[in-house]
């Protein structure tokens, strides 16, 4: 069974002291992520282990025409963020330390809707 966090990835924002009381919009939305990331763990009853496998779906832009959109759409995303910015974002969300983690296979594609699908290890 798959986990699936229905929420577009978001990239971890370089922070600085004074996030602590400027609100900049990028912070806000990956404390907002990082909020819902573990809620919605906490309720499906996932937990991080040593081993990861996850998918990260983009959201394509909603500039692109239908054409465009279902020639992506599961297609490798080689845009900016990076793939470790999303990756960085997820764990930070799930645990603060994450040492333990030691193998992970990691993949960024487009897709219709922005969400989040972990793979449990066997």
């Amino acid at each position: 069974m798959d986990y699936t966090f229905n929420i577009a990835p978001c990239a971890a924002p370089r922070m600085t002291r004074s996030d602590k009381w400027q609100k900049r919009p990028a912070v806000m939305k990956y404390f907002g992520f990082r909020n819902f990331i573990r809620l919605n763990a906490n309720v499906m009853g996932y937990r991080l282990t040593e081993h990861l496998d996850i998918t990260f779906i983009v959201p394509m832009p909603t500039s692109w025409s239908s054409k465009k959109r279902g020639e992506n759409d599961g297609k490798p995303n080689q845009t900016r963020p990076d793939l470790d910015n999303y990756l960085k974002a997820f764990l930070d969300a799930m645990i603060d330390e994450d040492n333990f983690v030691w193998s992970v296979k990691a993949t960024k594609v487009w897709g219709m809707e922005g969400k989040i699908i972990v793979h449990p290890n066997c």
